[in-house]
């Protein structure tokens, strides 16, 4: 799986790796850990966007890939004392 993560082509070569394998081949910071599902922030600013990355484990091996882009509303803190 190849990824454009901040202008630059990365290769993610995770699918049938164990836990371990895919811990030291990350260079990111493992954001949340459970068992069989892990995520890892690939990229974005703390602000507006990020790219997470959830990796599903079956049998102790990564069986799923999925990406996802999260946008946060900067006005969002702003309009909450109205309510």
């Amino acid at each position: 799986m190849f990824l454009k993560i901040k202008n630059k082509f990365v290769k993610f070569d995770l699918l049938g790796k164990t836990k371990e394998e895919v811990r030291v081949s990350m260079k990111e910071e493992l954001v949340q850990v459970n068992s069989n599902l892990w995520s890892y922030e690939l990229d974005g600013s703390r602000l507006l966007k990020k790219t997470v990355m959830y990796i599903e484990f079956e049998n102790n091996k990564a069986c799923h890939l999925s990406l996802r882009i999260v946008y946060k509303n900067p006005l969002k803190k702003l309009m909450s004392w109205r309510s």
